[in-house]
């Protein structure tokens, strides 16, 4: 795996541990956010990191979506 690739999914994977209450309240609410791309920002920011990482954003935002929307 590249330098590049692994820095992406060493994100997506941050924010989920944060989403799941490894963090404060506000970095919870944040990577949730995130992870669920719920505004324009939110998500361009997602699709940007899944697509360095190499993963559909899809299918990050919809099970992101059924755990915490």
């Amino acid at each position: 795996m590249d330098g590049e690739k692994e820095l992406g999914l060493s994100v997506i994977e941050r924010a989920y541990l944060d989403a799941c209450g490894y963090s404060n309240n506000y970095d919870r609410k944040q990577a949730r956010n995130f992870l669920m791309g719920i505004n324009k920002l939110w998500e361009k920011s997602l699709r940007a990191w899944c697509d360095v990482a190499g993963i559909n954003p899809e299918k990050v935002m919809k099970k992101s979506r059924e755990l915490w929307g």
